[in-house]
Parts: structure tokens; C-alpha cells; sequence
């Protein structure tokens, strides 16, 4: 997506966005031209072993197409589960789980996990969803590489899903 989405900024949500925050469309195919150039396959080796220079244009470009498959993606984690479902029948049905019993570690800077069990538990079960959003709050989800934020925030504070 980031080839795709840089080779003309204008024409695409994520591009947009980027423009609205400041970057200039010669900046954005410049940095996309090096990362496509240096064969790197992840473009987070490609800014932080490679091409420090490139780092703020690339965590800009990642969380710009992120928060636009967040938007994307929002009904389609519910009409596609998978793992994610196995999960929330596990913490809905015990609900000790999430009090240091378990921890994810993600390798992705995206919150669809949390924002499916938000979006779940409180159809799955009937309990008040304060107890519910508790219970996945204590869920400790560590995101390795960084995260668009938490959604437990305020919108003040951080960046709403999708």
C-alpha cells in the first residue's frame, strides 16, 4: 500500500491525509522511491536499521494507511472472525482469564483485536459493559513495534477507531 498509495498522494485517502498533516507530494514519492528502490521488504527495517532520515514520513505513512483500514475493516472483523472469536468465547465464558492469565504480544501497530472485543462481548454475554470493557482492559496486549494508540482514551487523548 505504501508503493501503491505514494505514487500519487492525491488520489487516495491515506495520501490525503499525509497532505493535510503537512507532508508535501515530493517529499512522499521521494520516500516511497527509496523504500521501493532499497528492496527492503518491511518498512520498518527499511527506517529504523536503514534510513533514519526517512523515519518521520515513514510512521506518518503507516499510521495514515492504518487508521484508513481501520475505517475499512470495521464491520468486516465481525462477518470474518477467526482467531479472534476462539478469544472472545474464551475471556466471555472465563472470566479470570484476562487477570494475569493471559498476554498477547502483536507484532501489528493495529487495535482490531481490542476493538472486536469491545464490539463483541457486549453481544456475546449479557453483563454490564463497564464490567465487560474492565475485563478487556486488564487483557494485557502489548503492540511490539509501537500502536496507533489506545481506544480506552478519551477522543481527546487518542485516536478513535476507525
Amino acid at each position: 500500500m505504501i508503493i501503491n498509495d505514494l505514487d500519487n498522494p492525491g488520489n487516495n485517502e491515506p495520501g490525503k491525509l499525509l497532505m493535510s498533516a503537512g507532508y508535501t507530494v515530493e517529499r512522499l514519492r521521494a520516500f516511497r522511491e527509496h523504500f521501493l528502490k532499497s528492496n527492503i521488504p518491511s518498512v520498518d527495517a527499511f527506517i529504523q536499521e536503514w534510513h533514519e532520515e526517512w523515519e518521520r514520513e515513514g510512521k506518518a505513512t503507516i499510521a495514515a494507511i492504518l487508521l484508513y483500514t481501520e475505517a475499512q475493516s470495521r464491520n468486516r472483523l465481525f462477518s470474518d472472525p477467526d482467531w479472534y472469536q476462539s478469544l472472545m468465547l474464551a475471556i466471555k465464558d472465563h472470566p479470570t482469564l484476562c487477570n494475569d492469565s493471559l498476554a498477547i504480544i502483536t507484532f501489528n501497530y493495529d487495535r482490531s483485536l481490542e476493538y472486536y472485543l469491545c464490539g463483541s462481548l457486549p453481544m456475546a454475554k449479557k453483563i454490564e459493559r463497564a464490567l465487560l470493557e474492565e475485563r478487556i482492559q486488564a487483557l494485557e496486549i502489548l503492540h511490539f513495534y509501537g500502536s496507533l494508540g489506545c481506544i480506552w482514551k478519551e477522543r481527546l487523548e487518542g485516536i478513535e477507531y476507525g
